[in-house]
């Protein structure tokens, strides 16, 4: 088909144009005819386009998923790196605080880290959280990776980024919280029930704490003071009923279930103190495996060795990925404060439970431990069952206490020989 130009007015162009599908009308008033080929070539263009541009979304749609997937692999990789921080550094973690605290020390005229020599009680006591927070900060520094990196590179812009951080590693600590308490409440239940004589008296469920707690004798005697007779019915009752000042079961932590065999003498607290059987297996279940849990923890003579594993686990413990091989003062207290909640009747966890103060029950385990001074019988007492803990927990890499003793006590007595034979020779 030819081109050809019809020239008239509008109305004649309308007119004679239906008959040609390719007509526009140009802006001068006359219909221009456009072929079919040319039709057939916009149209492939067109299409041509419209693949670019969907291939251009779909491409860039996937750059955005990538950049995302990438900040929320970061996101759950930095709130892996805080699972160990309530574990090993603190219960109560607030880390813009912590390092408050660490950088008000570098300001000039901060008191040192020795204790006050203060009889002001309000004083010792703020020196002390002070103290505790630091100490928690340094323990943070060791148990995140990357995190001292992090902390010094901070530049006024990035300051949102630094609290964000701060939030997820807070985050990842409390996510490992919940779910040590959720493996400790089923381990406890395990144990409750495994510990009764035949026949049992109550069954407790291990998936859920009710029927725990104070009302139920079992658990009851193992969360009552030891100044308190469990066995008396009268004292029983005033500690359940909570409305005699006299019996209150909150104003004490030397609690049954911290000591050897879950009993302790009111007037020698300490005998016995955290050597207790619940914390090596909350320690076992949280650290090392829950398939150690409920191995003894005397040490039994002519017990055959124990039967060779055919397959090394290849899944790393939660020790082994923190690098954790001895047991700390703070995993004490954390696994105290679980072991206590677990053995309540409380649904949901919470710092503060019918007048309990966690925090306070952490704080003081942690400063039974961290306030002895170096060089006393006190501090080796706390070595001592920091000691114990590592040959429950940590077999391999315990430390005996008494290793150094033997040693003196061979070079000693090899000395006092050797002069005594030295002062025996004849001279000559």
């Amino acid at each position: 088909m030819s081109h050809r130009n019809i020239r008239g007015n509008v109305g004649d162009a309308g007119k004679a144009a239906p008959a040609c599908g390719g007509a526009n009308v140009n802006s001068h008033g006359a219909v221009c005819l456009v072929n079919d080929e040319e039709i057939h070539d916009a149209d492939i263009l067109s299409g041509i386009a419209a693949r670019y541009k969907r291939q251009y979304e779909e491409v860039n749609q996937e750059l955005q998923d990538i950049v995302s997937e990438k900040e929320k692999n970061k996101e759950r990789s930095t709130r892996a790196e805080g699972r160990g921080i309530m574990r090993t550094a603190s219960l109560d973690v607030k880390i813009q605080f912590l390092l408050a605290e660490h950088d008000r020390r570098k300001l000039p005229g901060a008191e040192s880290t020795q204790v006050l020599q203060t009889d002001n009680m309000e004083e010792c006591t703020m020196k002390r959280g002070r103290d505790r927070d630091f100490e928690a900060f340094k323990q943070i520094c060791c148990v995140v990776p990357g995190f001292v990196v992090q902390i010094t590179n901070v530049r006024k812009e990035t300051l949102d980024d630094m609290l964000t951080y701060f939030r997820q590693l807070e985050a990842g600590s409390k996510s490992a919280r919940g779910d040590d308490l959720s493996g400790l409440r089923k381990m406890v239940g395990h144990k409750l029930n495994a510990d009764q004589a035949s026949p049992r008296t109550h069954y407790f469920p291990p998936e859920e704490r009710t029927g725990r707690g104070l009302q139920n004798d079992i658990t009851g005697c193992l969360l009552c003071p030891i100044e308190f007779d469990w066995n008396s019915a009268s004292i029983k009752a005033f500690l359940r009923k909570h409305d005699n000042p006299s019996y209150n079961i909150n104003s004490s932590y030397f609690i049954r279930f911290l000591y050897q065999g879950q009993e302790g003498d009111p007037e020698d607290i300490e005998k016995g103190f955290l050597y207790s059987e619940w914390i090596v297996q909350g320690l076992r279940h949280v650290f090392t495996s829950p398939s150690s849990v409920f191995q003894s923890t005397t040490e039994r003579e002519n017990e055959p060795p124990a039967k060779k594993a055919r397959k090394k686990p290849t899944k790393q413990t939660v020790a082994q990925l923190m690098g954790m091989k001895h047991v700390t003062p703070r995993s004490v207290a954390y696994i105290a404060v679980l072991i206590h909640f677990s053995l309540t009747d409380a649904e949901n966890w919470c710092i503060n439970y019918n007048g309990f103060n966690y925090l306070g029950f952490y704080n003081a385990i942690v400063d039974y431990f961290e306030t002895a001074t170096p060089d006393t019988d006190e501090y080796e007492n706390m070595q001592d069952i920091l000691a114990w803990y590592d040959r429950q927990v940590f077999p391999m890499h315990a430390k005996d206490s008494l290793t150094s003793k033997p040693s003196t006590a061979f070079r000693d007595k090899l000395a006092r020989q050797h002069a005594a034979k030295t002062s025996c020779a004849p001279r000559v």
